[in-house]
């Protein structure tokens, strides 16, 4: 039993025992496919810098069908209920932060921004 053990950990089994690692995606450059990992975080470039926008972002399960994950108003963030305790937005970076991603995290999402004026500028879209 032992030697098994330890042909596990030689092997690389030892991941399982360590967190996973956090992932970086970057939808400006959109160079690959964003592949978190399930039970780890991804950091989501969606912009340079989110100051001075109006920002709603929404993971879309229908046409007619969408959830609010966080808006960005007059500089302050406000992240929806379900996604409140693993949810981060960065204004400074423009970068979304989801903590301990799901299998039901998997999907569309689509960020809208807004200029002062309050026109719609770009839609982001990304699927994780």
């Amino acid at each position: 039993m032992e030697q098994f053990i330890l042909l596990l950990v030689l092997t690389g089994g030892s991941h399982a025992f360590l967190p996973p690692a956090d992932t970086e995606c970057d939808v400006i450059q959109a160079t690959s496919p964003c592949s978190p990992v399930v039970g780890g975080s991804v950091n989501i470039k969606l912009m340079t810098n989110a100051a001075g926008y109006k920002i709603l972002c929404f993971k879309v399960y229908s046409q007619t069908n969408r959830s609010e994950i966080f808006t960005l108003k007059k500089e302050k963030v406000k992240v929806a209920n379900a996604f409140e305790n693993r949810t981060e937005f960065s204004i400074d970076t423009g970068t979304l932060k989801i903590i301990n991603v799901a299998w039901n995290d998997t999907g569309l999402y689509v960020v809208e921004r807004y200029d002062q004026n309050g026109k719609r500028e770009e839609d982001i879209k990304f699927n994780l």
